[in-house]
């Protein structure tokens, strides 16, 4: 009621929304039903089986949503189910979804547009032959496929396509210490030539794969437990470091970046990214309009990452800045040792303190600050500094005359 007057009330419902209610509150539910899925990796087609099970009813439980959206009372709305089976698995509808023939990629002029090749994908074997597989029992299913490459293929565009320098950025590395250079220069290998489209996301695990010795990889320091220790791979974050500045560099956008617990030597606070196989990624996203190749290479104690492209109309010019916020002195820790003696001291472990630290991308145009936004806020452990203390009793010897 206003002013004496009654006023109508409308109404308006957002349906995406309920039916992404709908779909969180089905995911929770216990005993739902579980449709068959099936995804490609590598050259294998892999079905999972689904489940029969129970489903809401979703035009029920929607007019029970918008009856108690009018009521001005509480009210408790029950969740209608059924009971479901699961669609048989359609072996021809898939082949038919994941059918592609091969497409070279080519570049368009006036505008500039790149397209990437498309590999060609299709059964390698008969869909009687695939559906015989199917009828067995399992709770997944493997059909061979036939991967067929383009003869051109994006990275076979070259200049065309990438005709660009976007960014550069090295770092340096002790070359004289073998096993962790030969780490460096796997990753490299992997990392190199990597193509990434726009909307793409690049993930430093997934390219550069898990580190073990029957891949090649080495014992080097690594920190581990507040300590400087070997282990196999260490110094691969020296790599995905260097990355990181150049992707800064580039202006593509970063989705996931973590920094180590203690400084590093090669790059400033602020600047370093970490990375450990199944546990911390460093990811990003091109956000450009064209694709864009990383040219990675390790070579006589210099690490270095260059970005190519096409240089877009809008093209800023990029600054990091970092400020120190805060210094964390390292603290000593002396351990008895009796195989030295009385009065002597050995350094196991050279202390570093830590740091408080906020990094800034700046973006400039023609010289003018266009933009200054906070890239991180990262705290940096201090690391102790372990001294070994002798405490092995001298004998004096006595020279009677």
């Amino acid at each position: 009621m206003l002013f004496q007057k009654s006023l109508p009330i409308e109404v308006v419902y957002n349906e995406e929304k309920i039916d992404k209610k709908i779909e969180e509150i089905s995911n929770k539910l216990p005993g739902t039903i579980v449709k068959s899925s099936y995804y490609i990796e590598n050259e294998e087609l892999i079905i999972k089986k689904g489940n029969d099970g129970l489903i809401i009813e979703k035009e029920k439980i929607k007019n029970s949503i918008k009856e108690a959206i009018k009521s001005t009372e509480n009210k408790t709305i029950k969740i209608p189910v059924k009971n479901e089976k699961i669609e048989k698995i359609n072996i021809e509808k898939i082949h038919n979804e994941i059918y592609k023939e091969p497409q070279n990629a080519y570049i368009t002029k006036n505008p500039t547009k790149v397209y990437a090749h498309i590999n060609g994908v299709d059964f390698r074997i008969s869909i009687e032959e695939a559906n015989k597989i199917i009828e067995e029992e399992k709770e997944e299913y493997i059909i061979p496929l036939k991967i067929t490459i383009p003869e051109k293929t994006l990275d076979k565009l070259g200049e065309e396509a990438f005709p660009n320098k976007l960014s550069e950025f090295t770092t340096r590395y002790n070359a004289s210490n073998e096993n962790r250079s030969t780490n460096l220069e796997l990753a490299s290998e992997k990392v190199n030539g990597t193509i990434v489209l726009p909307g793409e996301i690049f993930s430093y695990n997934k390219i550069v794969g898990e580190r073990t010795i029957a891949k090649g990889y080495k014992e080097a320091t690594i920190y581990s437990g507040g300590k400087v220790v070997p282990g196999i791979g260490g110094g691969i974050c020296q790599l995905s470091s260097t990355l990181y500045n150049a992707v800064l560099y580039s202006n593509l956008e970063i989705t996931n970046r973590s920094n180590h617990r203690f400084t590093t030597s090669y790059v400033k606070e602020g600047r370093d990214a970490t990375v450990s196989w199944g546990t911390i990624d460093f990811c990003f996203k091109n956000t450009r309009n064209y694709p864009i190749k990383i040219v990675s290479t390790v070579n006589s104690g210099i690490v270095r990452i260059e970005i190519y492209g096409i240089s877009e109309e809008n093209e800023y010019e990029v600054e990091l800045q970092t400020n120190i916020l805060e210094t964390i002195p390292f603290k000593i820790n002396y351990i008895n040792d009796n195989t030295l003696e009385e009065g002597i001291e050995e350094i196991k472990q050279y202390g570093a303190d830590g740091v408080k630290s906020e990094t800034y991308k700046i973006l400039k145009q023609n010289g003018i600050i266009v933009s200054k936004s906070l890239l991180s806020t990262d705290t940096y452990s201090s690391l102790e500094q372990i001294v070994r203390r002798g405490t092995k009793k001298v004998q004096k010897v006595e020279n009677n005359v």
